[in-house]
């Protein structure tokens, strides 16, 4: 289970979340954290995987210029997988 832990220990791990099993998450570390439920870890991938996509839109944008063409395609990409996390948020895209 990798996680990037540049930045560990500064918020909630909602990021690192994003694209982690959540089931088998929780089934390895409730017994350490009994007072973390599963619907709070879906609640914070979903959070993870909005700003993650935030986070995705801001470093293509970085680099749109002079290869644009490949930008647009990651950019529909990045797209799609914001919509489908803005869903599982239960929001409208």
């Amino acid at each position: 289970l990798p996680f990037d832990w540049e930045a560990s220990g500064w918020g909630v791990p909602a990021a690192d979340l994003a694209f982690v099993d959540i089931p088998v998450y929780h089934s390895t570390v409730q017994d350490i954290w009994r007072a973390l439920n599963f619907q709070d870890l879906l609640r914070m991938a979903v959070v993870g995987k909005i700003f993650r996509g935030i986070a995705e839109f801001n470093w293509e944008s970085q680099k749109f210029d002079p290869r644009w063409e490949f930008s647009t395609v990651k950019l529909r990409f990045y797209q799609d997988r914001m919509t489908e996390a803005i869903g599982m948020a239960g929001w409208e895209a």
